[in-house]
């Protein structure tokens, strides 16, 4: 089995521990942490031996990056990205750069720079559009809409996650359509209770 097989097979781990915090704007967390420092290990481990070749190492540093969002740790996390996002530009993959942007964009935010995290979504979406890459827009969309929840924008929240949603009915995928649901419902929630503060007397 090769290296990128490897680091997958070890993200797939992963899925069965992630949830969506309700408490904390969906984010996405896991409640085994010792689970997520084996995955963590593991890919270290994988890495070390890897090959050097750009597509092994694309795949290494994202997966870390990710990992270490989830871990909350998201320096960590910025340190892998930025590796991840060099190897992009290098070899000029749009969706190798778009997928980072995104990637990076979540450890910005997870990092309390959410303005800044805005900005990488938004280049990720100017991106997709200008270089048609359809798989991958309603992902900008989708992490726009929510960082934008957190900077509590919440009508152009609803807007971002509503693009997100219309594509994402199309794509058929039910596991991205409700957690696109989700993150707009709780858009309207907050929009409601800062609207009405004292509905609940």
């Amino acid at each position: 089995m090769d290296s990128i097989q490897k680091i997958r097979n070890e993200m797939e781990k992963l899925q069965e521990l992630v949830y969506f915090d309700e408490n904390h704007f969906l984010r996405e967390k896991v409640e085994n942490l010792s689970k997520l420092e084996t995955i963590i290990q593991n890919v270290e481990e994988i890495g070390k031996v890897a090959s050097k070749n750009d597509d092994v190492q694309f795949i290494y540093f994202g997966s870390l990056g990710n990992l270490y969002r989830i871990k909350e740790e998201p320096e960590k996390a910025i340190f892998y990205l930025e590796q991840a996002i060099d190897i992009a530009l290098r070899v000029s993959d749009n969706n190798k750069y778009v997928t980072t942007l995104i990637r990076l964009g979540e450890a910005k935010k997870y990092n309390n720079e959410l303005e800044e995290a805005l900005t990488y979504f938004e280049k990720a979406l100017t991106v997709c559009n200008e270089e048609n890459l359809i798989s991958l827009i309603d992902f900008a969309y989708q992490h726009k809409g929510k960082c934008l929840l957190e900077l509590d924008r919440l009508e152009e929240s609803i807007i971002s996650l509503t693009e997100a949603l219309k594509i994402r009915v199309k794509k058929g995928d039910k596991a991205l359509t409700k957690s696109t649901k989700d993150a707009i419902q709780l858009a309207y929630k907050m929009l409601k209770e800062k609207t009405f503060p004292y509905s609940s007397i």
